[in-house]
């Protein structure tokens, strides 16, 4: 449960880490920001989440930013069960416990903007977007491969954004776009 900054590159740089912890039911529930000398070539532990002490049921979300100044340099998202895996140790083990209620994820809104090489999918909704996927299908609804997503299979907080440029040079009719707890929705 440690917030950490791994540096794979040379020269140590001043930045803040911040970290929010979200409930199934998209409620912000606990929030930390804190600076942090991310050292060359290190790991670095920043702080640790408090999650024992959040009394949190279901399912839950985390969302990372590392941060210069107001600069994003990197975000992440991470889901979590509060399931102790008592089973055998195996790859997939602790994986799969508790999860089953993401099933029951409560509805949002996605809606759409075009930009010049893509769209910006944008959570018009008041509950997380959980794993947002952007595909291209033909004229016969068939999915058009290959293509490049600068992003895709992410999720969106409520009222956030994010910009996805698509690359290809195959003859695309629709983009379309759901999450998990999302209606599809065509661009084009």
């Amino acid at each position: 449960n440690r917030v950490s900054v791994v540096s794979d590159v040379y020269g140590d740089r001043q930045l803040k880490v911040r970290a929010e912890v979200w409930d199934f039911d998209s409620k912000k529930v606990w929030e930390k920001e804190a600076p942090v000398t991310a050292l060359a070539e290190k790991c670095v532990d920043v702080f640790k989440i408090p999650f024992e002490e959040l009394s949190l049921s279901k399912p839950h979300f985390i969302r990372l930013w590392l941060m210069d100044g107001e600069k994003t340099v990197d975000s992440t998202f991470y889901w979590r069960s509060c399931d102790r895996y008592e089973g055998k140790k195996t790859v997939t083990g602790p994986c799969t416990s508790g999860f089953a209620a993401l099933e029951e994820m409560p509805k949002t809104t996605l809606t759409f903007k075009p930009t010049e090489d893509g769209l910006k999918v944008v959570n018009s909704g008041d509950k997380i977007a959980f794993m947002v996927r952007v595909r291209c299908v033909d004229g016969e609804g068939r999915l058009v491969v290959p293509v490049n997503f600068s992003d895709n299979y992410f999720s969106l907080l409520p009222g956030e954004e994010r910009e996805v440029r698509i690359d290809t040079d195959r003859p695309m009719k629709n983009v379309k776009f759901a999450a998990w707890n999302t209606d599809e929705v065509a661009v084009r």
